[in-house]
């Protein structure tokens, strides 16, 4: 599983537990919160550091995560749109997301009903990549409709 950096990438690490998870990461303090687990295999990909995003990035990150089974991936993007997919505001994020996701790997968007329907300045995941959103109940009924028309999951949390 990779988890990407962010406030909600945390609240995602307090739920895992399998002891038989592989997590892999580009936030090295995301991983942290993982300590605790026993048998549970965590990998930082190391590569470049962004210091305004706080996660490493670049083809050294890249290359790391591609050299990992990778079959889940959870995004907490700036935003999702069902028209445009998911989309970062910090460009080496958004591209180093798009190189790290396999063609058959299931993509998870947890993240704020706020954040849906926000315009970043890169989308980096398109819809049909997308199995599941995960949200908050303030979501509007319209824009989980509208959502779940476009063949995406919606789970209210």
């Amino acid at each position: 599983m990779f988890i990407d950096s962010s406030t909600m990438g945390y609240q995602i690490c307090n739920h895992i537990n399998s002891k038989d998870t592989h997590v892999v990461s580009n936030n090295p303090t995301l991983l942290t919160r993982l300590e605790g687990i026993p048998n549970l295999s965590f990998y930082c990909t190391g590569g470049h550091f962004d210091r305004e995003a706080l996660v490493y990035v670049g083809q050294d990150a890249a290359k790391a995560a591609g050299s990992l089974s990778i079959d889940m991936v959870v995004l907490t993007p700036d935003c999702y749109s069902p028209k445009h997919g998911a989309g970062y505001k910090n460009m080496l994020q958004s591209e180093f997301i798009k190189s790290v996701i396999p063609a058959d790997a299931k993509v998870i968007i947890a993240m704020p009903s706020t954040s849906v329907a926000n315009n970043p300045a890169f989308y980096t995941v398109a819809p049909s990549q997308v199995s599941m959103l995960i949200t908050d109940e303030a979501l509007s009924p319209e824009m989980a409709d509208q959502i779940e028309k476009s063949g995406l999951k919606v789970e209210l949390a």
